[in-house]
């Protein structure tokens, strides 16, 4: 397989990775990922694997946050996990696995091949909640800002007037058990509201540092394999794919506009690859349409939306 290497001054020059050489294809797309997958795709193709994480290990990751109320802090931890991830699952054609999503362009792909990206969104987002929740057990300060927000997310979710004990400003909430006192104020008018959307939730817990340590602790092995795979990144890799015919009915477009495999992509329809050397933080090209824009309603523009 021809390979070619991408420096920084490519990415600075606004440089195609690829020389633009599919621009012109409708059948191609690209999936962006890390040096540590290289290997395994190379020999087996494209497909998701339980090695890293599990539906079980998200779920219980999840757990951790509804107990708390807590909705975390970043928008690319816990809201990942709670939509992207839940539903990757539930859309796959294989039980208890995710489906393979690429970019429309080689240079969408660039983000996936970043350091920061290694593993995939969802390990991106599992590295973010950990040292999210890592904060909240050692951050005092930060603890009672976040209660707070907490408090406030779930009084608003009943336009009611409250008990006087109960009608906080952030200002009046310090203790995370005055939202175990709201929860359980909604919960005696058959209100279990959760952070989850449309799930009842469960009481949440009354805050003790011990029972964060624990339930980290019990996760311990997951921690250790998200923040390796960042640790353990040499350089991103793009790989081209290109479908025919036959592979319409598995694919999908997503409401971000990322083409969706719903089936494991052999590795002989990997046809070109590009390693990605380029510093943590560099800033990424500006993102433009005109590679896709070039083939649509062609090829495997005709997939589902």
């Amino acid at each position: 397989m021809k390979t070619t290497d991408y420096r920084l001054t490519d990415m600075e020059l606004y440089r195609c990775p690829f020389n633009r050489r599919y621009f012109s294809d409708p059948w191609v797309a690209y999936h962006g990922t890390s040096s540590i997958n290289e290997q395994q795709i190379e020999k087996n193709g494209l497909k998701w694997s339980d090695q890293n994480y599990t539906r079980s290990d998200i779920s219980q990751v999840i757990s951790i946050f509804e107990k708390l109320f807590w909705y975390g802090a970043v928008s690319d931890g816990l809201a990942v996990l709670l939509t992207y991830t839940q539903s990757d699952f539930d859309i796959s054609k294989t039980k208890n696995a995710k489906p393979i999503f690429l970019a429309q362009s080689s240079m969408r792909a660039l983000s996936y091949a970043q350091r920061s990206w290694a593993g995939g969104e969802t390990v991106r987002a599992l590295r973010i909640v950990f040292e999210e929740l890592d904060r909240y057990r050692d951050d005092d300060e930060f603890r009672r800002n976040e209660i707070a927000k907490s408090y406030a997310k779930l009084k608003d979710r009943l336009y009611c007037k409250l008990p006087k004990n109960l009608d906080l400003e952030k200002s009046e909430v310090h203790e995370h058990s005055q939202i175990r006192e709201l929860w359980d104020h909604f919960a005696n008018y058959g209100r279990r509201y959760s952070i989850i959307p449309n799930k009842d939730g469960e009481p949440p817990v009354v805050f003790e540092k011990q029972w964060l340590v624990d339930q980290l602790n019990g996760l311990e092995h997951l921690r250790t394999k998200v923040f390796s795979m960042k640790e353990n990144h040499l350089y991103g890799v793009i790989y081209v794919v290109r479908f025919d015919e036959h592979d319409i009915p598995s694919l999908r477009y997503s409401p971000s506009g990322a083409l969706i495999s719903l089936r494991p992509i052999p590795a002989n329809k990997i046809i070109d690859k590009a390693k990605i050397y380029a510093s943590e933080n560099q800033v990424l090209p500006i993102l433009t349409d005109e590679e896709w824009i070039n083939r649509a309603h062609e090829g495997i523009y005709k997939a589902q939306i």
